[in-house]
């Protein structure tokens, strides 16, 4: 899917649908995964530093996990522009 550019216009019907859904399947993994990575950075924002071994670094490691994971949403999201940009007609060209 990385790289692929999506065209639609009136005149020909082309299917992306397999497409679209495994970007908004992606979309929703990612999400997921960034809602776990917030609930554990709050956790270790909430504990006991006296308990952990090296807080600050097991802070830094979520985060920077975190970050990748808004950085594979952007690019998830760039990829499903033109599907937003031209929704009228792929809505009306797929199945039910």
């Amino acid at each position: 899917m990385k790289g692929s550019r999506m065209t639609v216009n009136a005149a020909s019907k082309v299917d992306h649908t397999d497409e679209l859904i495994g970007l908004l399947e992606n979309q929703s993994s990612l999400y997921t995964h960034r809602t776990e990575l917030t609930e554990q950075q709050s956790r270790v924002i909430g504990s006991d530093f006296e308990d952990q071994a090296q807080p600050g670094e097991q802070l830094l490691k979520v985060l920077s996990q975190r970050q990748r994971v808004i950085d594979q949403l952007t690019n998830v999201h760039e990829q499903l522009a033109p599907y937003r940009e031209h929704w009228s007609v792929i809505w009306s060209q797929m199945d039910d």
